[in-house]
């Protein structure tokens, strides 16, 4: 069955059995990156204590873009909302296995 756009009812947009935004690359732009590549070639020793760092810093970010928005600074809520989300891609790129990620890198998965 089609619908009004002449798409499969039963396909997502995007393809594949959870759509587009299943792809790693489309939740976490910062993974096309080669920079994010080689950041993942490191040991996970080494990435982790960075990794800790940027939760705590998108949780604090978090915190300044509720403030901002309750002082009706939209602007500015808005600008730590991005360092909050940008500061999780960060962490899900050094440390993937962590709660809420998205990926793994290929020596992590089982």
């Amino acid at each position: 069955m089609t619908d009004l756009f002449g798409h499969n009812s039963h396909s997502l947009p995007g393809g594949g059995a959870y759509g587009r935004s299943a792809e790693l690359e489309v939740r976490n732009p910062v993974l096309r990156l080669p920079a994010a590549r080689a950041i993942q070639a490191l040991p996970l020793e080494q990435r982790r204590p960075l990794g800790i760092l940027l939760r705590e810093l998108s949780t604090q970010a978090d915190v300044q873009a509720e403030d901002a928005w309750r002082a009706r600074k939209g602007i500015m809520a808005a600008y730590w909302r991005a360092v909050a989300t940008y500061a999780k891609h960060l962490a899900r790129v050094i440390e993937p296995r962590s709660p809420g990620s998205v990926a793994s890198t290929p020596e992590e998965r089982p």
